[in-house]
């Protein structure tokens, strides 16, 4: 999957909402021009020197179990095998992350053993949609590259960027600041948007949330991720996120923390 499509994985599911507004479609060089700010507009780890990092998560699991209608052997076989499970986190230049785990606890039989390789796998997912998504604006660029070819119509306090990436077609929304509201995307495979919140610092635009969601031939999904930040060696990198999956009728909290960094800078 290319960097810009990932948030394919983790849109909003309906088809896509075209402004009926007024629109003027901005020339080439003015296009060239609103796209060159936007993405100087951004923070960027690259331009801080950041090659790679390495961390530990730690979900909440306690927090997690008390949002899920679960069964005896969930809260007293299942969550204790959890609280020792230990996930490590590598980041690579490129925005690819590797998500590995360890546990020392043997379950019980093989229910619980199939159960804990359910949540131990669900959250392994989570976490990688969440440093794909994550990367794509602070590592890497949703925005346009020089010299590809994309379109910019000016709708009267916004803007929207429209491209294609492979057989999707990907429309972003910013408004005249060039804050990115609003990812689209459709395929063959499926119908996808996002919505992003941004935090203002010194150094350019943070994303500080995003609401997503999907739906394919075989389901839907929704997701909101809230992200705080900390300071370490002089970059903003998460502290901690709380993920909240919406499916079917139900949904589900998943706090986690990020610590014990390494970092390897130019």
């Amino acid at each position: 999957m290319h960097k810009r499509t990932l948030i394919l994985a983790l849109g909003i599911v309906t088809c896509l909402n075209w402004f009926h507004a007024a629109q003027v479609r901005a020339d080439e060089k003015d296009s060239r021009e609103i796209v060159r700010r936007a993405r100087q507009s951004y923070y960027s780890l690259k331009k801080q020197g950041l090659l790679e990092f390495r961390c530990n998560a730690l979900p909440d699991w306690d927090s997690m179990y008390e949002s899920l209608k679960t069964d005896t052997a969930g809260r007293e076989q299942l969550l204790p095998m959890l609280q020792k499970a230990r996930f490590r986190i590598v980041l690579s230049p490129d925005g690819g992350s590797t998500i590995s785990h360890e546990s020392d606890v043997a379950p019980p039989d093989e229910k619980i053993a199939q159960r804990l390789r359910d949540t131990i796998g669900g959250t392994e997912q989570m976490l990688t949609g969440f440093y794909q998504t994550w990367s794509q604006f602070v590592l890497n660029t949703l925005l346009p590259e020089e010299g590809s070819e994309y379109t910019v119509d000016d709708l009267g306090g916004k803007y929207r960027l429209s491209y294609k990436e492979g057989a999707a077609d990907v429309v972003i929304t910013l408004n005249h600041d060039f804050r990115i509201e609003e990812i689209e995307v459709t395929s063959p495979q499926f119908s996808a948007a996002s919505k992003t919140q941004w935090s203002n610092t010194p150094k350019g635009l943070l994303l500080a949330a995003y609401g997503a969601a999907i739906k394919t031939a075989s389901g839907s999904l929704a997701l909101t991720v809230k992200i705080e930040y900390q300071e370490i060696e002089g970059l903003e990198l998460p502290g901690a996120i709380e993920a909240t999956v919406h499916a079917g009728d139900g949904k589900v909290v998943i706090p986690v923390a990020f610590a014990d960094y390494q970092i390897k800078k130019r």
